[in-house]
């Protein structure tokens, strides 16, 4: 299985509480880079 197609199949997760917006958008520039096949982040941060 080459790297891409592992990718394709892995969760990029933070879920840390004090995470900050500029470590979540990180993560999100990170998983579009290298497309990955979510994001997971805490619900709390959906909120707004």
């Amino acid at each position: 299985m080459e790297l891409k197609e592992i990718l394709h199949r892995v969760d990029h997760t933070l879920l840390a509480q004090t995470a900050s917006w500029e470590e979540v958008k990180a993560l999100c520039e990170d998983a579009l880079k290298y497309e990955t096949a979510s994001v997971c982040i805490r619900g709390k941060r959906c909120s707004g």
